[in-house]
């Protein structure tokens, strides 16, 4: 017995001189281990005087006990510096390092890598600390659900999640412009982007066709898919099912629920005309029926002695037709007219419309064209004509062994004065 109250007490006092040794340990860890907050810089005293919030924060929780809250702490330095430590979360987040937006947008418009924003802010302690503005990237990132495309480089998010996003932003700003029983017109566009000699990448952006939309804007139009790829029927079929589907989801059910109210809408698609081909599951724009509305043959396409009617009803391809003529794809091109892919929506195909502009810019190479092949004999007094119109322009033949004529390309207000 006299043993084992000898191994007692001895277990005793190991366990006192442990709880002394964690309590000397706590104690050193809460103790200024550097320089004093006069003698450091703006940030590591910024940094100091965090520790010594948290600290001071701990020691005073006993003021619970009493009803009381401790909001702040004033202290003051040997030189005669005063700080305001703040307790409350409102006030410790304002002390934090805020990230204004535009910040991130210039780091991120100007390619600025996170290595030369560290340095760049440890030289000027006035800028956010690099570990804030990761965190408001972070932040900023997870606003927004994205989601890897499966065997391709890209991206999507839901569209009928930005869709009832946008709607519910817009119908806080002017709610008189949407009422329930009418219909909300959207238009869905795709496009294809070269962005170097090697690379490409296709496109889905949605915009509202409402006034407080801003369509013709750019911050009227909402990216919801981009990948990394060519601009054909493979790419745009494996990278964008999920899209699609939802898309075609959308257009059966004919309505989206914002707020809890329902409004109906109604679904187009846009894009030029190779993009449009695409979606179709239609050949070629050089094919024989490359018509994306009607079956009209290529050799008659000159001929305007039909009705207008003619092409939009007894001509005019539906879905149901492109199905019935996929099936019939491997006979002859009279038989499948033109249908060789499967359609990839389920919009019908008078809601799907060719850009304007993209047409009107082939329209108008073409004329060039046709104006300097016919202005051959002139081709000095036709230059001279046209630069008096206040536009830069010259024809040369290439030097290359063909000898072909080339001529300066026309982009923006030049285009518009010729």
């Amino acid at each position: 017995m006299k043993k084992r109250g000898c191994s007692l007490k001895s277990y005793k006092k190991k366990c006192m001189q442990d709880l002394k040794d964690a309590l000397s340990e706590a104690q050193d860890s809460q103790n200024n281990q550097g320089g004093k907050i006069d003698a450091v810089s703006n940030r590591h005293a910024r940094r100091k005087i965090q520790e010594v919030s948290e600290h001071a924060n701990k020691a005073l929780e006993f003021l619970s006990t009493y009803g009381l809250v401790a909001e702040s702490l004033k202290v003051h330095t040997t030189s005669g510096k005063t700080f305001y430590i703040p307790f409350s979360d409102d006030a410790a987040s304002e002390n934090e390092d805020t990230v204004d937006l535009r910040v991130l947008y210039i780091l991120d418009r100007y390619g600025v890598s996170d290595a030369f924003y560290h340095e760049l802010a440890m030289l000027f302690s006035e800028l956010p600390r690099s570990r804030a503005v990761k965190k408001a990237r972070t932040d900023l990132n997870h606003t927004m659900q994205l989601t890897r495309i499966p065997g391709h480089e890209g991206a999507y998010r839901s569209f009928e999640r930005s869709l009832c996003e946008q709607l519910s932003t817009m119908i806080a700003q002017d709610a008189t412009s949407f009422q329930p029983n009418q219909k909300i017109k959207v238009r869905i566009s795709g496009d294809g982007a070269k962005f170097s000699r090697t690379s490409s990448f296709v496109l889905l952006s949605y915009a509202i066709l409402m006034p407080v939309g801003r369509y013709l804007s750019g911050i009227g139009n909402h990216t919801i898919a981009v990948v990394k790829g060519a601009e054909d029927y493979d790419t745009i079929s494996t990278a964008f099912a999920a899209t699609f589907q939802e898309i075609d989801g959308l257009q059966q059910l004919g309505f989206v629920a914002v707020n809890g109210v329902s409004y109906n809408i109604e679904l187009f698609f846009s894009s030029d005309m190779k993009f449009m081909l695409t979606m179709l599951g239609l050949n070629a724009a050089n094919s024989i029926y490359a018509c994306p509305k009607c079956i009209v043959h290529r050799d008659c396409r000159w001929d305007v002695s039909k009705p207008e009617s003619y092409y939009s009803t007894t001509m005019a391809r539906t879905l149901v037709t492109l199905r019935r003529a996929f099936a019939s794809h491997g006979r002859t091109a009279a038989v499948h007219q033109g249908s060789v892919n499967r359609p990839l929506t389920a919009i019908p195909v008078d809601h799907m419309m060719i850009d304007e502009l993209h047409l009107f810019l082939r329209i108008f190479d073409v004329m060039l064209r046709n104006l300097i092949k016919m202005s051959e004999p002139h081709t000095q007094q036709l230059v001279a004509y046209i630069r008096s119109c206040g536009v830069s322009f010259n024809i040369w033949e290439s030097e290359s062994s063909d000898g072909k004529v080339e001529w300066t390309s026309l982009t923006g207000e030049a285009k518009k004065r010729f």
